[in-house]
């Protein structure tokens, strides 16, 4: 139960300083833009979709992530750039980044018809 709640406070000194975008509001736009120009990310509210499916997609994130490194390359990234990212594997800044940066991701898109 302690250690239950040490996380809860944790994610809540957290949240302080990310700001939440509510796009439900009349000004989400430059709310985004203001969010990623100044922080450069955001938590997104108003958006329509419900709690329980979002409950479910931080646990499969989890369950993912928490695989041993092997099976998540087993879907690396591919040539539609849909898949595993690595740490290590992406440099977004290429002036100012020696390495790529200290984060892991899945990238996922709706399918495109080929041309």
């Amino acid at each position: 139960a302690a250690a239950a709640r040490w996380r809860r406070q944790r994610s809540q000194r957290l949240l302080r300083g990310v700001p939440v975008v509510d796009l439900s509001s009349p000004s989400a736009v430059d709310d985004v833009r203001e969010a990623a120009a100044v922080v450069g990310f955001f938590y997104v509210a108003g958006h329509g979709v419900p709690d329980e499916l979002v409950q479910e997609v931080f646990r499969q994130s989890r369950a993912f992530f928490g695989l041993p490194l092997d099976r998540r390359l087993a879907v690396a990234v591919n040539k539609w750039n849909k898949g595993y990212t690595r740490m290590g594997d992406e440099v977004l800044d290429a002036k100012r980044q020696r390495q790529g940066g200290r984060k892991e991701g899945f990238y996922i898109g709706r399918e495109m018809a080929a041309e």
